[in-house]
């Protein structure tokens, strides 16, 4: 099969290895030229020529949100019917409405987003194994058909992901403010409200609870932005817990903060034991 991912940063590029070694006639672009000389001169795409696109089965977009909505528009004529599009965004409502409303009924759109990465971002972060036993989400809508969700599921399984789950653009945008850009956020106020002193006091807990701290500001702080209803009223909601923890202390009440952190635990290892 032949593919054309757009833009080649940890998982375009990540998905352009893993393909390739699938087997798969992968080709791609970036707008970083040291990045295209790598990507070719390594071999993991053929080719960057643009206009290669419209002979290729499936597109991927992995550029930022509204980079992705550009992009369609500025290159609706080398679309072709039958194609499959799909993009790797980490928000997907007003993106996915955007482009289902530029392109032609003759293009299979349907997103996903796979619920993996790294802290390290860029072409040389590049990871084939990525997304081996990983979460993938593929967003459907009413104008999603159904042969093109099977074709992008067949895909997404090739390359390794364990775990499928169909969702709308609003139902994903819900979970991914509770389940990423909240411990994003978390990270970084852990982070942000710490000193040089208090890091020579570390432990293992502050390094892992903050490893998500080293950020990519301008892709977390677009797709905050682009979510900021669903990630507002999870920051409420954590903010309530914290200062229900607070009162326990305050209070000394010894008996609520136990059994606060006790169904704390059991939600976690019910979570651990699903996930194994």
């Amino acid at each position: 099969m032949k593919i054309f991912i757009v833009g080649l940063g940890l998982i375009g590029a990540s998905y352009a290895e893993c393909l390739r070694e699938l087997g798969h006639d992968v080709y791609g672009h970036d707008t970083d030229a040291t990045t295209m000389r790598k990507a070719t001169g390594n071999g993991i795409i053929k080719g960057g020529t643009i206009n290669m696109m419209s002979t290729c089965d499936v597109v991927v977009l992995a550029l930022y949100p509204e980079a992705n909505i550009k992009f369609v528009k500025n290159n609706l004529d080398r679309f072709k019917a039958g194609q499959l599009l799909t993009d790797v965004s980490g928000v997907k409502r007003t993106m996915v409405a955007a482009i289902e409303s530029l392109l032609p009924k003759t293009v299979d759109y349907v997103s996903h987003h796979p619920m993996a990465g790294s802290e390290n971002p860029g072409f040389d972060a590049r990871d084939r194994t990525l997304f081996r036993g990983a979460n993938a989400i593929v967003i459907t809508t009413p104008n999603t058909r159904n042969d093109p969700v099977d074709r992008l599921k067949k895909l997404l399984e090739t390359i390794g992901f364990s775990t499928i789950k169909e969702a709308t653009p609003e139902r994903h945008d819900a979970f991914i403010a509770l389940t990423s850009q909240l411990p994003h956020a978390l990270a970084m106020a852990l982070m942000k409200g710490s000193d040089v002193e208090t890091l020579d006091f570390a432990g293992n807990s502050f390094k892992d609870l903050t490893r998500i701290a080293s950020i990519n500001a301008p892709m977390w702080s677009e797709l905050f932005l682009s979510n900021k209803e669903y990630l507002i009223e999870e920051l409420h909601k954590m903010s309530e817990e914290l200062l229900l923890i607070a009162q326990y202390l305050k209070t000394d009440d010894a008996t609520a903060l136990t059994r606060y952190m006790e169904a704390s635990k059991e939600k976690r290892d019910v979570y651990g034991n699903h996930q194994d």
